[in-house]
């Protein structure tokens, strides 16, 4: 339980809306905080960039 003195937004944060918006639409999206970059596709990314 929180405090009710303090005024929460509940508010979703627009950064957050953005992501849902793609994931729902099926768009790739290249997650630079992964710490394992084989799962976050960096790789096939960077091959296509370079050839």
């Amino acid at each position: 339980m929180y405090s009710k003195r303090f005024d929460w937004n509940a508010a979703p944060h627009p950064l957050g809306t953005a992501l849902a918006e793609r994931m729902s639409r099926g768009e790739a999206i290249l997650d630079l905080t992964d710490a394992n970059p084989t799962r976050g596709r960096v790789g096939d990314i960077l091959l296509d960039y370079w050839y």
